[in-house]
């Protein structure tokens, strides 16, 4: 009685166990390793087939349970001991079922067979178990990992570790999951909570943590760290305790997981996944292989996914610099197999843009050849650039007539991408340009036409016009040599007027002459001491007057970059009207020097707000552009002029004084701007009547 009573209470302990086993299955995914799902119907299937062939071969119970106890600890997740008390409870379960005749008579017989043959098929179940336990958790692995890996290309890193929580929390058995991502050194924000907030059971984190050194540790040392019991663990949050958590698995995620954040650094720490169980767990060693093994697909796909989206940036970036241009781009490989064309080569050759086969591609360049005007001049022309392996191309222009005529510039190099060797052509709609080149060429042609009529002109007025002038002379002479005494004084008076006015003529002819050559002639650029110029031309002017009180004073040192042929006429002009302006004055005071613009030193005052373009200077060397041009002046105290008039000042042939108070033919200022604007410069005046008169100009 005694015997049979502890039977029975063995019996409920085991079928207690045997009940929490089969809790943990109904409540586990149906692709659980714990539930063997690649092993577990070849398991069954031998059981039965094992158990029928006993039964048709009249094996007794006792073997017949054998195989069953097998398949049971194979099967169920129960630790050895229990396994080992199942067994036990099996056995002796059996032998009370076979009778208390058996059981009287044989029953330390009995009981020892049964024992020993439950004992030693548990033990075998359960060594069978965890070998394919591992196996199965390698399956599962693989699985999770192969899911991943085949997430749409579309996909965000969010997205791709929202799936990677959601399948660790499953196989996991966790309650909760989260994914945390380091916002700075204090805050860190939960972007991934599973269950979803407002589901049931669902104890969610803030969407912010105030302390992201609760996944610190894990970060810092690069690897997982586990706590079946968190709640008692020195490195416990108070905000996960708060919660309920009773284990915790902590695995840290290192950056690229999110390509705006981490900017492709592979250092430094950006967040990690939270597995959470409100009830005590114990983490087993398969699992822990597993998390760690999907954690690092994880990494790996996050790492390619982050690599993807910078290439896919790259190209998207060089695409549209290749769409927006607006020359036509074509790339052929040298195996012609491959061929590539932006939007403008497309519409120009009327393909589709992109990859296109390169037979379309000569085709369609045939085509257009075809049908260019000068055709016979590129056939010749690409004879010639082909000639050679590997030649480069260069304005190959191929012209088309019509309604709407364009000129199409070929250029073409051969190149080597990624080890990949093609050849590169750019089609550029040059049609206005080439126009422009045209008709600046026909412009140029008539100008040389215009300049060589001028030049004819000039040696007209050289030699016909003076002749005249010569005889008027010569005659005028004459008349008051040898009719002096008949001319009487108003006879005399008229032939000084005649010679006076062909003088005057002949000067005008000579500063005609002077402002034509001026116009056509070469510049030819050095550095010149500009004082020393200016002072010669006064030591010059003195002696032709030396009765005259005029005081030079001449800055030292001022040098210019110009023609010094023409610069000498500017400063002659200029120092010459000096002295005629202030001939009627006792004493008299004229000042050339510079001014440093760069100083600010009442430039803006001084430079005029010119509405006329000034001409570009032809010159062999151009001359060098500075912000500030150094500023001549030459200034008097003379006569001066009223401003009112001004825009007179540089024209031809324009005087603002009357000839009987200082004479001139009104061409010397004139020649003067021609020249400065010659050399890239300009050139104003400021003055007042009787007040003197300053001319600037730069160069």
């Amino acid at each position: 009685m005694e015997r049979t009573s502890k039977y029975w209470s063995f019996t409920i302990e085991c079928g207690l166990l045997m009940r929490q086993s089969w809790l943990f299955f109904t409540n586990s995914p149906h692709n659980h390793p714990a539930r063997l799902p690649t092993f577990r119907p070849t398991l069954i299937g031998l059981t039965i087939a094992i158990v029928g062939l006993g039964v048709l071969a009249g094996l007794s119970p006792v073997l017949l349970l054998t195989p069953l106890l097998l398949a049971v600890g194979a099967m169920l997740p129960l630790p050895p001991a229990q396994g080992l008390l199942a067994a036990g409870v099996a056995s002796l379960l059996t032998g009370a079922l076979l009778g208390s005749d058996v059981l009287l008579t044989h029953q330390a017989h009995f009981e020892t067979r049964a024992i020993a043959s439950a004992i030693g098929a548990a033990l075998l179940g359960i060594l069978l178990r965890t070998f394919i336990l591992r196996i199965e958790w390698d399956l599962a692995s693989r699985s999770v990992l192969a899911t991943l890996t085949n997430a749409d290309n579309a996909a965000t890193p969010d997205s791709v570790i929202e799936q990677a929580i959601a399948l660790l929390r499953d196989f996991a058995l966790a309650d909760a999951a989260f994914a945390l991502r380091q916002l700075d050194d204090v805050t860190a924000e939960a972007f991934v909570c599973l269950p979803p907030k407002g589901a049931k059971g669902c104890a969610p984190l803030p969407n912010k943590l105030t302390t992201p050194k609760l996944f610190e540790s894990a970060l810092t040392d690069n690897r997982c760290r586990y706590y079946p019991e968190y709640a008692s663990s020195p490195d416990a949050a108070r905000i996960l305790v708060a919660k309920g958590t009773q284990s915790l698995a902590i695995l840290p995620l290192q950056p690229p997981f999110d390509p705006a954040v981490s900017k492709g650094d592979s250092s430094g720490v950006q967040g990690a996944i939270l597995l959470i169980w409100y009830t005590r767990t114990d983490i087993s060693l398969n699992l822990r292989r597993f998390i760690e093994s999907v954690l690092g697909g994880l990494r790996t796909v996050l790492r390619f996914q982050h690599t993807t989206f910078s290439f896919d940036k790259l190209q998207a970036r060089y695409s549209a610099i290749l769409e927006t241009i607006p020359q036509g781009v074509v790339f052929v490989d040298e195996s012609g197999e491959h061929g590539w064309l932006n939007q403008t080569a497309a519409d120009l050759l009327s393909l589709m843009p992109g990859d296109v086969e390169p037979l379309l591609i000569s085709q369609a360049m045939a085509k257009l050849r075809m049908s260019a005007e000068n055709r016979e001049a590129i056939a010749v022309q690409g004879a010639q650039f082909f000639s050679q392996q590997g030649a480069e191309i260069r304005d190959w222009h191929w012209i088309f007539s019509g309604d709407d005529p364009t000129v199409l510039s070929i250029s073409s190099t051969p190149t080597k991408v990624r080890d990949v060797p093609g050849r590169l052509w750019l089609i550029d709609d040059i049609t206005i340009k080439y126009f422009g080149q045209v008709a600046l060429k026909e412009r140029t042609a008539q100008l040389e036409v215009v300049n060589q009529e001028l030049e004819s002109f000039s040696y007209s007025v050289s030699h016909d016009l003076r002749a005249p002038l010569r005889r008027i002379e010569g005659f005028s002479k004459m008349l008051v040599r040898d009719y002096a005494d008949k001319l009487g004084g108003d006879g005399q008076t008229y032939i000084e007027r005649i010679r006076y006015s062909t003088n005057r003529m002949s000067q005008l002819i000579e500063d005609l002459l002077a402002l034509s050559r001026v116009t056509g002639c070469e510049i030819k650029r050095e550095e010149i001491d500009m004082s020393a110029m200016a002072g010669a031309i006064a030591k010059e002017l003195q002696k032709t007057q030396p009765e005259r009180s005029v005081e030079f004073q001449i800055q030292a040192g001022v040098v210019a970059n110009g023609d010094r042929r023409l610069l000498q006429i500017v400063l002659e002009n200029l120092i010459g009207n000096a002295w005629k302006y202030t001939s009627q004055h006792d004493r008299a005071s004229i000042e050339f020097g510079v001014i440093d613009a760069s100083s600010g030193l009442e430039t803006q005052e001084l430079t005029p707000n010119l509405k006329s373009k000034v001409p570009n200077p032809k010159s062999n060397q151009s001359p060098s552009i500075t912000p500030n041009p150094p500023i001549y002046f030459l200034r008097d105290d003379g006569a001066g002029f009223d401003m009112t008039y001004a825009d007179k000042l540089f024209g031809a042939f324009q005087r603002l004084h009357v000839n009987s108070q200082f004479e001139g033919t009104g061409i010397g200022l004139a020649t003067v701007q021609r020249i400065i604007h010659r050399h890239g410069g300009r050139i104003w005046a400021k003055a007042a009547v009787e007040q003197g008169a300053t001319f600037y100009f730069t160069l």
